[in-house]
């Protein structure tokens, strides 16, 4: 999570330093203070939308938090003894390593002393793990094992302790499985009573099993034997209090829930040609239900599409934003995300989305795997978007009718949509239709006809939010990941078979010479330029443009595709030939959309059968007509056969 915005935070206007005076949430208000001591009061969205627009750089606060004092744990016996062992045997690691010795060789040292102490060697892992504790440890008693954290773990040496064993497997079973009646404390009571009787029948004594372990294998038994929903009122309260704690969100932007769903619509290209479905990205903020993130596209999803997403949600949205969509309702100002919930897809665990967001300070989180459940309010809009709209469009191939036999073939034929036309549709209804609509989950909270537009503005009155990132701070965090070591040469920088030059670079090639290693960094977003470290200043970054003049703003990954369907290299595609490429790419997708019945399908399997079979029969007629070889009248007579040589017989 970012840093407060609070008062005393410092706001850079070009190179003009200003500081905030004061924040009034309730009247959405930003007072803001120069080096002369003059004012300038704006609005939250105003501000927000300053910073989204690169007018205003905002730096937070310094403020670190005290560090509490550690505590001085009271070791037992068997706890100092321990730890006094493994001080040794670090000691005798650090000398090893001082004398550049391999860890084989340290692990024989290590083996002849613990043989002499009487004590069982540790492995490689154990040992590196303790020289890490060594490392930022502050005080020797941190390094001590903690016993009484481990319950009563013993090994089963002989037959009275198996039997022990299956004595409190045998009494979880019968007060655990069987009934639901009572808690871990009562089940350690009953364990421990049936234990002690057992071992007064075999004049034995018993030291006791303690609760910590009872419970330990309690949650074993969950992970492998699935009850009846047995769980102790204390434990379900437990797990429901985490479960509803991150459901229930009273900040705004604190939890932010991402996924992608497709579209059950047709959409075509500009000339009218069928391209197949497309594909949703959306956001949605937990504590409002407000939608923060809108993005549509033809494309599988990726980690571009994600990047696309999160661009469209720090980018500005003022009135041109409104003209641009022709939105009766304002969009949401661009903020910052504190914590975003991800699923489990593969574009969500790539290095460039995972290091935007740490970049940015937000918190990541995944839910379980195939539990949707985990975020319930972004499959709900999924669900009323394909409801009110989607279903409505056309080409989409949902029929409310029964009586509907090809709803697919029916939608093809329609008017249909292209994706960036989708795309406005579906942003013009969020912010005129869903954002304005009451809903039941806000009205029991904030009150009678509250819509998620309306939540938003009285969170705002009393929480504040935090600024969006600036243009410039969201293009470094990608380009902070997306870095190479390539090759300067007279003609600029050939990067994923495009080349890149500038008057600088040139400027910088006279200085380096020939053959210099140099730094790219580039924004998978855009193909257009790259982005190359100096090596005289690292801070300053040299901006190189792609020298073809008519190359269209798409991402590298789009550039890729469309290399791969030409098959050559850039040397032979001009930028005019990239937009025609595209559009190609575009229609090609027409064949991946579903075919229309099945009885189609074997209908034109049964047309191509009859074609071969016909094929056939006109190859035999023609070995029939054929003219025969003519036969003589005369009789056969056979060929002379050689006699065979015999034992006595003489040549």
């Amino acid at each position: 999570m970012r840093s407060a915005f609070a008062a005393n935070s410092v706001v850079f206007s070009g190179s003009r330093l200003l500081r905030v005076d004061s924040l009034r949430p309730e009247i959405s208000q930003i007072v803001l203070v120069g080096d002369k001591g003059e004012e300038f009061v704006s609005s939250f969205d105003e501000f927000h939308e300053r910073v989204a627009r690169g007018q205003y750089r905002w730096v937070s606060n310094s403020a670190t938090t005290p560090i509490a004092e550690i505590p001085v744990r009271h070791l037992t016996k068997t706890e100092r003894c321990a730890l006094d062992h493994r001080l040794e045997l670090l000691e005798l690691v650090r000398r090893g390593r001082n004398d550049e010795k391999s860890w084989s060789a340290i692990i024989v040292q290590l083996d002849e002393y613990c043989r002499t102490q009487g004590i069982t060697v540790p492995n490689l892992r154990t040992l590196q793990r303790w020289r890490k504790a060594d490392h930022i440890a502050t005080a020797t008693d941190q390094l001590a094992p903690f016993y009484s954290a481990r319950g009563n773990k013993r090994p089963f040496k002989t037959l009275e302790d198996l039997d022990f064993e299956e004595t409190v497997t045998d009494e979880i079973f019968k007060w655990f499985c069987e009934t639901d009646k009572f808690n871990v404390s009562q089940i350690t009571k009953l364990v421990n009573h049936r234990c002690r009787e057992r071992a007064e029948e075999r004049n034995m004594f018993f030291k006791g099993i303690s609760r910590r372990s009872i419970g330990r294998r309690l949650k074993a038994l969950t992970q492998t034997l699935l009850t009846f929903g047995r769980v102790d009122k204390t434990t379900y309260a437990q797990e429901m209090r985490g479960a509803i704690k991150k459901l229930v969100v009273e900040r705004p932007y604190e939890r932010v829930e991402v996924d992608a769903t497709p579209l059950d619509v047709f959409c075509c290209d500009e000339n009218g040609k069928i391209i197949g479905r497309p594909t949703c990205y959306a956001g949605i903020d937990s504590a409002t239900g407000a939608i923060v993130m809108i993005k549509c596209s033809i494309q599988k999803p990726s980690q571009d599409f994600v990047l696309s997403a999160l661009e469209f949600c720090f980018s500005p949205k003022g009135e041109e934003f409104s003209q641009k969509y022709n939105l009766k309702h304002p969009w949401l100002a661009p903020t910052s995300l504190e914590s975003i919930v991800l699923d489990n897809a593969q574009e969500h665990h790539g290095g460039v989305v995972l290091n935007a967001l740490r970049y940015l300070n937000t918190v990541i989180d995944y839910p379980m795997a195939g539990k949707p459940q985990a975020k319930p309010y972004i499959e709900r809009f999924f669900g009323t978007l394909k409801a009110h709209l989607i279903n409505t469009c056309p080409g989409s191939v949902v029929s409310q009718s029964k009586m509907e036999k090809d709803p697919i073939g029916r939608a093809m034929t329609q008017n249909l949509y292209t994706v960036a036309e989708l795309e406005a549709l579906i942003i013009r209804w969020v912010a005129d239709v869903y954002m304005q609509t009451p809903s039941s989950r806000l009205e029991s909270r904030f009150g009678v006809g509250t819509s998620p537009a309306k939540a938003m503005a009285l969170l705002k009155q009393q929480y504040v939010v935090l600024p969006p990132p600036n243009p410039e701070e969201f293009r470094a965090a990608c380009l902070r990941y997306h870095s190479q070591e390539l090759t300067l040469s007279r003609v600029g920088i050939s990067f994923d078979t495009m080349t890149y030059h500038s008057r600088e670079l040139d400027h910088l090639y006279k200085e380096l010479g020939m053959k210099r290693k140099v730094q790219v960094r580039y924004y998978p977003l855009d193909c257009l330029e790259i982005f190359v470290v100096d090596p005289r200043n690292r801070d300053n970054l040299i901006v190189a443009r792609n020298r073809e003049p008519a190359m269209p703003l798409i991402s590298f990954e789009e550039a890729r595709a469309i290399r791969k369907s030409h098959r050559k290299s850039d040397a032979a595609l001009s930028g005019e030939e990239y937009q025609a490429a595209h559009v190609r790419m575009l229609r090609e997708n027409h064949a991946k959309a579903k075919s229309g019945k099945v009885g189609d399908r074997n209908r034109a399997a049964r047309q191509a059968e009859r074609e071969a079979h016909r094929q056939q029969q006109l190859r035999e007629r023609v070995v029939q007509d054929a003219p025969a070889a003519s036969l003589s009248a005369q009789p056969l007579i056979a060929a002379p056969r050689r006699k065979k040589m015999r034992g006595g017989d003489s040549v």
